[in-house]
């Protein structure tokens, strides 16, 4: 081992702290404590520096730093060293390093002063790391961020618990949170509490088996509004195929879902009265028989019509009649279960769905009739309404027209016996 100056690294504790540096994994040098406008001097470097830079010792000892020096090394860099070694403080620092052949590296410093009993600084011991590999990851990491960031898609990142972790700019347009604002709450804070346990177990299990899960989950902006939210996560597996983190993609899909509610709704519902329609009677009728057919659930079917409806719309015109229409609407489905649905037949006709018996459903119609009848219609002169109905009980091997048919006939007979009363079927 070549000492440069005599006596300051000549000492049996001393040869002995440097031979076992030289069996190092890490590059390290000692520079000498010159700070003058010539600079430090290398006094000594280990066998891993002399690999990692190319130079051969006697290259070295002797020399500035400043031979590992280029046009990629940060000059702030540099001065913030010598602020600090003039201090007598450790630095901590990363720039570009050149070897013998011209090529770069980047590399992490970490060096401190050396003192002698007297506390005088007699040099600087530095441990120099390449940080290659590191920066490379580095460089991807902040290439894949950017490249998030600049995606339409909210993306969001979180630990196995639900902790965010990153989210790009997208998700922050998405929910109106800056990541600063989210970074490291839990993804429960969007939560509207209007989504089923369900929903949340069946992604926690899809997760923990590592499988991807796609679904549309309704979430609170920041403002307090509800939105939709398409959204697929996947699990992130380690080196060793373990789950470390989610990855959630998504995208505000309100106006879709909005949009193709307003279409189910156009398709289902009576424009008028907003009532069901006929299209939707068969989807909930079909439903029923299935239920029916495989417990034995009894529900019955209750036809009603306005009397004297055609005289209405003859004498004071089909605005009057749409009025009357409205409020009839209202009054059948303000006195009815949420369980039973109301639907507009056509003209002047309802028919209601009810899962009763037929005497239960028989006072379900004489309630309504009751209602109807005794409810102010200030469109009418007469300030008054009446409706005929009539009650029929699904049985076993009957179909739904069977039953339509025998409803019907009810209520044609309490128009025959005189209207504004409730009729049952045989």
């Amino acid at each position: 081992m070549i000492v440069s100056k005599p006596g300051l690294l000549q000492s049996a504790s001393i040869n002995s702290f440097l031979e076992a540096l030289e069996f190092s994994l890490s590059s390290l040098v000692i520079t000498d404590a010159d700070m003058s406008v010539d600079g430090q001097k290398f006094i000594y470097v280990n066998e891993r520096f002399k690999q990692q830079t190319q130079y051969s010792e006697s290259e070295l000892l002797n020399k500035t730093p400043r031979i590992l020096q280029g046009v990629g090394t940060s000059s702030e860099t540099i001065k913030q060293l010598k602020t600090a070694l003039l201090k007598g403080e450790t630095f901590v620092g990363q720039t570009i390093n050149y070897r013998k052949d011209g090529s770069s590296y980047p590399v992490r410093w970490s060096i401190n002063p050396i003192r002698n009993e007297q506390h005088e600084i007699i040099a600087f011991l530095s441990n120099q790391l390449e940080i290659t590999e590191f920066v490379k990851a580095q460089d991807q990491a902040l290439f894949l961020a950017e490249a998030l960031n600049q995606s339409a898609d909210g993306a969001l990142i979180t630990d196995l618990q639900g902790n965010i972790i990153y989210a790009n700019r997208a998700f922050s347009r998405l929910t109106g949170y800056w990541f600063a604002e989210i970074e490291h709450q839990n993804v429960r804070m969007f939560k509207s509490g209007k989504m089923s346990a369900e929903f949340y177990d069946d992604m926690w299990s899809k997760l923990s088996k590592n499988q991807p899960f796609e679904g549309v989950f309704l979430n609170v902006h920041k403002n307090g509004k509800l939105f939709f939210e398409q959204k697929t996560i996947t699990t992130i597996l380690d080196h060793d195929n373990q789950p470390c983190y989610y990855l959630a993609l998504s995208k505000d899909s309100s106006e879709v879902i909005n949009k193709t509610n307003h279409l189910e709704y156009q398709a289902y519902h009576d424009p008028l009265t907003g009532l069901f329609n006929r299209a939707k009677f068969d989807e909930i009728m079909d439903y029923k028989m299935r239920v029916f057919e495989s417990h034995h659930a009894p529900f019955c079917l209750i036809l009603s019509d306005i009397d004297n409806f055609k005289m209405i719309n003859d004498t004071l015109g089909h605005a009057v009649g749409d009025e009357a229409l409205q409020q009839v609407a209202h009054v059948l489905q303000s006195n009815l279960r949420d369980a039973d649905v109301v639907i507009r037949w056509g003209g002047e006709e309802f028919c209601i769905l009810v899962d009763a018996s037929l005497d239960k459903a028989l006072t379900v119609a004489e309630l309504l009739r009751l209602c109807i009848n005794t409810s102010e219609f200030s469109m009418l002169p007469s300030k008054t309404l009446s409706m005929s109905f009539g009650v029929a009980q699904i049985y076993p091997q009957q179909t739904p027209e069977e039953l339509f048919v025998k409803a019907d006939q009810a209520v044609y007979l309490a128009k025959k016996l005189g209207k504004n009363r409730v009729c049952r079927a045989d």
